[in-house]
């Protein structure tokens, strides 16, 4: 009688622990294998790019709504930044950048097999074949390159507006522009990093699990135990250690082993995945997919009878939106399991969420610059009342842009920028004489393409009013390429109704420039449609012929 009811106890644990909304769950067949796993857009669909090409556009609920080819073999790398391109690359070593629909927009020759670091929206830090640190801005320009000359290949991820590069057992933290902060030695070998909590990393060496915070110091380590081949997880409350023996470790921030346990089945360890309430979904050496709870309940939620579960496991994860774990395999079927978990865009798979190596936590502004000689000159020159001076520092970015290796000089000429787009805001009088100054300004926010500008650019469409300040925030927008979540095509269709007529048409040729790269960049998205919106507005408005023939050309 004990023992009947010790298993109705473990029976109504493991259903309290796992019980979830009844699905029928589906399954699609492709016709190649996925590329790393599927990819997640921000409205929720499911991207699966696959090895020959082809892709599909699939709903939450595994109905296909787009397929199609691409004019390129995918290979190694699939990675989706939350505002910015699709990004694949080829056996050649080529990155490839896509529209939000998958259009090409730009290609960057690496010359190897890379795994990019992105940060929200759609940077890129990856490794060229001579170990050169490249950052390219979304729309394709290179900003920066710092050379690493060890012998491995670096391994690269973004936090905290850092990018921390790992080689040959020395972690390199590297500003967004281009500045080397400083440099850890560890004596053991570094297996993997994972950023966690409020700009802290944790490093597993197969001996010791070490805190690292972004000023280079070391919070806390924990010494591990013959554990030489795990796989480094976080969320939102733990640091999880998998290893392929089915070993377990959960530790709390502050470095404390909460649990620990061994899982019934021999674990393939880089196929895991670690819900926002920490539970695991761990595929084992027999192709079966297991959720098992932070308590170590385990439940098996492999494809069931209602889904025929053919090939070998590619990749494990689950749908930002809906929780449902999808399963991709090598039999190319992407599946959504009849299960869920409360999902989480943080450390949770081994290259964060949907392959970016990119943590979106709090970051921080690093002036590491503000005592150099360089800047000191710059600033005075952007300080000064004097115009001319002012747009000699302008030239002095402008020329550096155009070179090309902003290295250790980018953070600076951001704040510079800033300065200068505020330049005579204070009265009608002081903004006219300055509007030279804050012209320029906005084109140098866009040729730079940092995320830290696209406020500059917003603000300008929402409170320029000179023709000519607005020609340069236009200018400024068709570099910057990118509309995230719609917001400059939003505030351009508000400027279109707060300005006077002969304004617009004195600033429309720029106009319309301006939404034919938001069409071209963000195709797919929440933008485009707004842009097109305003096309068709010019196409039927007063303006000017030569435009509405410009705005003819951009629908067809």
């Amino acid at each position: 009688m004990k023992k009947v009811l010790a298993c109705f106890i473990v029976f109504f644990i493991c259903f309290a622990v796992f019980s979830d909304e009844e699905s029928a769950g589906w399954w699609y067949v492709s016709t190649a294998n996925t590329v790393l796993s599927p990819l997640f857009s921000p409205s929720g669909r499911i991207i699966s790019v696959n090895r020959d090409g082809s892709y599909v556009f699939l709903a939450d609920s595994g109905v296909k709504l787009r397929a199609g080819w691409l004019d390129i073999r995918p290979y190694g790398f699939a990675a989706l930044s939350s505002y910015g391109p699709v990004f694949l690359s080829d056996k050649d070593g080529t990155l490839y950048a896509f529209s939000g629909d998958l259009s090409l927009l730009w290609k960057y020759r690496l010359g190897m097999a890379s795994y990019p670091a992105l940060s929200r929206y759609g940077d890129v830090f990856a490794v060229t074949k001579d170990n050169n640190l490249v950052r390219l801005n979304p729309s394709g320009r290179s900003l920066w390159h710092i050379n690493f000359s060890g012998r491995s290949v670096p391994y690269v991820i973004s936090a905290y507006g850092l990018v921390f590069v790992l080689q040959d057992n020395v972690l390199y933290a590297v500003t967004y522009g281009g500045h080397i902060m400083w440099q850890r030695q560890f004596p053991d070998d570094v297996r993997s990093i994972a950023p966690y909590g409020n700009r802290e990393l944790v490093l597993y060496t197969g001996k010791t699990l070490i805190s690292l915070d972004t000023d280079n110091n070391i919070k806390w380590s924990f010494p591990l135990v013959g554990l030489y081949d795990a796989v480094l997880l976080s969320n939102s409350s733990n640091i999880v250690l998998i290893a392929g023996s089915g070993d377990v470790f959960f530790f709390s921030y502050t470095g404390l082993l909460e649990k620990s346990f061994r899982t019934p089945f021999v674990v393939k360890s880089s196929l895991s995945y670690l819900s926002s309430d920490s539970t695991l979904i761990l595929v084992s050496e027999k192709n079966r997919v297991f959720a098992v709870s932070f308590d170590g309940a385990v439940k098996d939620i492999s494809p069931g009878k209602s889904q025929p579960y053919r090939g070998t496991p590619l990749s494990v994860s689950a749908h930002p939106v809906t929780g449902q774990v999808i399963l991709s395999t090598t039999d190319w079927i992407v599946y959504g399991l009849d299960f869920f978990v409360i999902s989480e865009s943080s450390w949770t798979s081994p290259r964060g969420f949907n392959n970016t190596g990119y943590y979106d936590m709090s970051s921080a502004n690093y002036k590491w610059w503000e005592k150099t000689d360089e800047f000191l000159y710059l600033k005075s020159l952007v300080d000064s009342s004097d115009v001319d001076e002012n747009m000699r520092a302008a030239r002095i970015i402008e020329k550096q842009i155009e070179k090309g290796n902003l290295a250790g000089k980018l953070d600076f000429y951001i704040y510079c920028i800033d300065l200068l787009v505020k330049k005579g805001i204070e009265d009608a009088d002081m903004s006219r004489r300055y509007s030279q100054v804050r012209a320029k300004a906005y084109e140098l926010a866009g040729l730079v393409g940092d995320s830290s500008m696209l406020y500059l650019l917003v603000s300008g469409l929402k409170y320029e009013a000179l023709p000519y300040t607005l020609e340069g925030v236009l200018k400024g927008i068709a570099y910057y390429g990118f509309d995230p979540n719609g917001v400059i095509s939003t505030h351009m269709s508000r400027m279109l109704k707060r300005l006077p007529n002969d304004t617009i048409f004195a600033i429309s040729e720029e106009f319309i420039t301006a939404l034919s790269v938001i069409l071209k960049y963000n195709r797919g998205n929440t933008a485009e449609k707004q842009a097109a919106e305003m096309v068709a507005y010019i196409l039927h408005g007063p303006f000017p012929a030569g435009i509405r023939k410009k705005a003819i050309e951009l629908l067809q």
